[in-house]
């Protein structure tokens, strides 16, 4: 990519504060009706001691499974699908972000879906655990993946004392001891205003995020956002 094409890319980005502190990040671009919809935590791997290796990546796991509004482990995931649109996430060492792409139509509706979802996480018991168990088959299959492997044992034998040099992903047995408070005073503490971003990109104008940005998540208390 040329340095041109980098810079219009990047051009234009509107940043907006909500009352909460949360950050809006938001690009008008009207070639095609789609829109994106990602919220960006600033919490990963390197924020978990260790005896919470891993709990960054199992909330992630669960923050699509269900909510006090939408109880189902299946009904995010099947709304975004019926709405036109698809959705994922990723954790990393410093950040975790959950993503709809979707109809720029579906721009309200998806919104309101990913607010559900970081305002009222549902954590059922049942569920937490079929998906620890899901988590712990993905860390065999890492284990097995030379590169994988190899990339985090350079960064264990790379530091001498850094939080880097844990397997991220956590092992199986503590993964298996985690528990939905666990998961929760996690989550409340390090998932407030001041920790997220939510990034708008697509066929949609800035008005009408900031608008319905603050309608549905200025509700949300801004804590401390320890990090």
């Amino acid at each position: 990519m040329s340095p041109h094409s980098h810079r219009s890319l990047t051009e234009d980005v509107i940043h907006r504060k909500l009352s909460n502190g949360l950050t809006l990040l938001i690009k008008e671009l009207h070639a095609a009706p789609v829109v994106a919809i990602d919220t960006w935590v600033e919490v990963g791997y390197f924020n978990e001691e260790d005896d919470q290796v891993g709990i960054s990546h199992v909330i992630e796991h669960m923050f699509f499974k269900g909510t006090t509004l939408r109880p189902r482990p299946d009904q995010i995931a099947a709304e975004v699908k019926a709405l036109g649109g698809e959705l994922n996430a990723g954790t990393y060492y410093d950040f975790t972000h959950y993503y709809f792409t979707m109809p720029a139509q579906s721009f309200s509706r998806g919104l309101e879906i990913q607010a559900d979802a970081l305002l009222n996480p549902l954590v059922d018991p049942e569920e937490l655990a079929r998906e620890l168990e899901a988590i712990v088959q993905e860390s065999r299959r890492k284990l097995d993946n030379p590169s994988a492997f190899a990339a985090e044992k350079l960064y264990e034998l790379a530091f001498r004392k850094h939080r880097i040099r844990r397997w991220r992903i956590g092992q199986e047995d503590s993964l298996r001891s985690f528990s939905r408070e666990q998961l929760l005073e996690y989550y409340r503490r390090h998932y407030t205003p001041k920790n997220i971003i939510l990034s708008v990109a697509g066929d949609i104008s800035a008005e009408r995020v900031v608008e319905e940005g603050e309608k549905l998540l200025g509700g949300l208390p801004a804590g401390d956002g320890v990090v």
